[in-house]
């Protein structure tokens, strides 16, 4: 996975114990977190995470998805994570409480759209969808892994029911 010139307009990144966090043009505070599934799913060699962004402190009200930097650091993040570690899975749960996990999945994953995710695939990655529906609830949850990755199956197998415990799938 690696980022194109049209990418180059991001934030500066401050590595963390489990993650990065960055500070938006507007003051913005978001972290960007990594949580180890092997191990809570005991299978640690697995290499499988679940991805978070979260925002750490709201300093103004103003979109922070202008000029498309939210989404190029978010691109520059995987692209490093996939860069120094390609057996690494990472599972993309997108935040439902607000009713916008739509637009999060256009934003940053849909094939369809300008997501980071057709711009930076160059063909190494692929989208595995793990939705769950229940009852007036519909979590659309994303494993990225390399297609090339030879444990893809026993990957799958683990993200699959972690989203099953997690969203009673």
């Amino acid at each position: 996975m690696t980022t194109t010139s049209d990418l180059s307009s991001r934030y500066s990144l401050e590595e963390t114990a489990s993650g990065y966090r960055f500070t938006t043009d507007y003051g913005n505070e978001y972290i960007v977190t990594f949580y180890d599934l092997g191990a809570i799913l005991e299978t640690d060699e697995l290499n499988l995470y679940e991805f978070c962004l979260e925002p750490a402190k709201k300093n103004s009200p103003v979109n922070d998805r202008n000029k498309n930097k939210l989404r190029n650091t978010v691109v520059d993040v995987l692209a490093q994570v996939f860069t120094k570690h390609p057996e690494t899975a990472i599972l993309i749960d997108l935040d439902s409480t607000d009713g916008r996990q739509r637009g999060r999945y256009r934003m940053f994953l849909s094939s369809e759209h300008d997501s980071w995710f057709k711009k930076c695939n160059n063909d190494q990655l692929t989208i595995v969808p793990l939705s769950i529906r229940t009852e007036g609830f519909e979590n659309i949850s994303f494993l990225l892994v390399r297609s090339n990755n030879p444990r893809l199956s026993e990957i799958l197998q683990y993200a699959t029911e972690y989203v099953s415990l997690s969203f009673g799938g």
